[in-house]
């Protein structure tokens, strides 16, 4: 597994295009619609902050996940602050660093590669002397995330009501799991959202 910068790729000659695709296929296999954010987005955090957004890769240079953050001046007191699909503040100077999205393209799941990603960009992310805070939104029934991120260090310091929409679930052959934006789940209810921090 590799990993490399978004800036780091359109120096080498990477196709920005071509990465939006990627970025936006594993989007759409990774959350529900309401949570799916636009094109657009991500386009503005690559322009905003290329060095904080990562891509992995294997060893025949085929994507499989992508983790994205931004710098803040100081931590979200609303879940309004940090909406998706907001568009990125050009914060250079900012000392918190906000988590903005994380996830693993469908074809690599089940590969336990989830910690180990996550692992991975924070111990860079520890060694950014801008950074003295990182920070991350997660759905309180995201009990594997929350696991990952609490391995790390990460612990609740707010909770937002109604943050996350309902998740479409299936369950697949092997009895594991799955979201289907086409299936409706009995759950109508949104979820609260945890803000958890990290303090190096």
């Amino acid at each position: 597994m590799q990993i490399k910068t978004i800036s780091q790729l359109l120096k080498e000659g990477a196709d920005l295009q071509k990465l939006l695709d990627f970025l936006m296929e594993t989007e759409s296999q990774s959350f529900v619609s309401e949570l799916q954010e636009k094109r657009e987005t991500y386009f503005n955090r690559i322009n905003t902050f290329p060095e904080y957004v990562f891509l992995f890769f294997d060893d025949e240079n085929n994507y499989f996940g992508y983790f994205c953050g931004e710098l803040l001046n100081k931590i979200p007191e609303t879940a309004e602050e940090i909406a998706f699909d907001h568009t990125p503040c050009n914060t250079s100077d900012g000392h918190v660093f906000y988590i903005s999205s994380f996830a693993i393209n469908k074809k690599y799941r089940k590969m336990h590669l989830g910690k180990i990603m996550f692992t991975k960009v924070f111990q860079l992310l520890q060694k950014d002397s801008k950074i003295k805070e990182m920070i991350l939104l997660v759905n309180e029934k995201w009990e594997s995330a929350r696991r990952i991120y609490e391995g790390c260090g990460f612990k609740i310091i707010n909770t937002f009501e109604n943050v996350f929409p309902p998740e479409p679930l299936i369950v697949d052959e092997k009895g594991n799991e799955e979201n289907d934006n086409n299936k409706l789940h009995s759950d109508s209810n949104y979820t609260k959202g945890l803000l958890m921090r990290f303090i190096p």
